[in-house]
């Protein structure tokens, strides 16, 4: 069966509703030509429902001389007709859909998300989402492209569990060819990473490469190999936001007012917190060395004051140390 012959069948058995309930072959026709579904006659519409007939996806009733049509109620279609519910769905996962899914999967999703929004135009949830605004919360936002070709073929090979010979550039570095096996893949906001390595046999070159920084990929034949001891969370918990500058935890003593103590007491943060005066918050907690959190604290400016550790106070200096250099820094006194 032809693909072409296969969506249209699909599309066919999307109008047609489970019994009892029950379409003329007249009705059915209308209705796949308002949403401008048919690219044929009626009567190849009736071929095709007696080709589904023949094949027990459907029931027929003839009254006089009009045919009746009508799914069994015990058959689930993949081509399920979408409720106004999953459309907005669909619609809402559009985006990581575009940026994550294989290729090979990407056709089928972008034909549900289609039919999705045509349904939200007429659908009081479609007037919702578009109240709803999302934009990014990265400054300065991110300027990251990945060429589409070289992107499929890293997801392939990961959903192959094949190996890869690629081009990389790593930042202040020459052009690099190498043979890769692909064990994961990081998402973190645009930021992607792939868990790789050229040197399979040993468990400490596995490192992370930065999709945007391929020039060329292609599948390769020969088999991947996994080190033994390779532990893929390891890399997940590396502070996706901003990478860990050290792998133990911190526990970080501050004050905290206004917008600062908003945002911690929000947090999922375990804190242990003393009441100083009406506006001011002595706090603790633990937390990752990132270079996030280290962000964080100089952004949250005299809304702050840290008091330890010393690891923390030193990062937030050097990371001030040169573009805001007239600025006294809270906590390092």
């Amino acid at each position: 069966m032809s693909t072409e012959l296969l969506q249209r069948v699909f599309t066919i058995l999307e109008h047609i509703p489970a019994a009892p309930a029950r379409l003329s072959t007249g009705e059915l026709f209308q209705r796949l030509q308002d949403n401008a579904e048919v690219g044929f006659t009626k009567r190849t519409l009736e071929r095709y429902l007696v080709l589904l007939e023949g094949n027990y996806l459907l029931c027929c009733f003839t009254e006089g001389k009009t045919n009746h049509w009508c799914r069994h109620p015990d058959k689930y279609l993949f081509g399920e007709r979408l409720t106004s519910e999953l459309a907005l769905a669909y619609v809402l996962a559009e985006a990581p859909l575009e940026q994550n899914a294989p290729a090979a999967l990407l056709e089928t999703y972008r034909s549900r998300i289609h039919q999705a929004h045509r349904i939200l135009m007429q659908d009081k949830l479609g007037d919702w989402q578009k109240r709803v605004i999302q934009v990014s919360g990265s400054f300065p936002p991110l300027a990251i492209a990945v060429e589409q070709q070289i992107k499929n073929t890293l997801y392939q090979a990961l959903f192959e569990q094949s190996c890869v010979q690629v081009q990389y550039k790593a930042a202040g570095s020459a052009l690099k060819t190498m043979l890769l096996h692909p064990y994961g893949l990081i998402n973190a906001g645009e930021r992607k990473y792939l868990i790789a390595t050229d040197t399979p046999d040993d468990l400490s070159s596995v490192r992370l490469f930065a999709l945007q920084r391929f020039k060329a990929a292609e599948v390769h034949w020969q088999q991947l190999q996994t080190p033994e001891g390779l532990d893929l969370k390891h890399f997940s918990n590396q502070g996706l936001s901003g990478w860990r500058i050290q792998q133990e935890p911190i526990t970080v003593q501050l004050q905290a007012k206004g917008v600062a103590l908003q945002q911690l007491q929000d947090s999922a943060l375990v804190l242990e917190q003393e009441q100083v005066s009406q506006e001011v918050h002595q706090l603790r907690f633990d937390t990752p060395m990132t270079y996030e959190l280290v962000r964080w604290c100089i952004a949250m400016g005299d809304d702050l004051h840290i008091q330890s550790p010393d690891c923390l106070i030193a990062e937030i200096m050097a990371l001030r140390k040169d573009p805001l250099k007239p600025f006294a820094l809270k906590g390092s006194h």
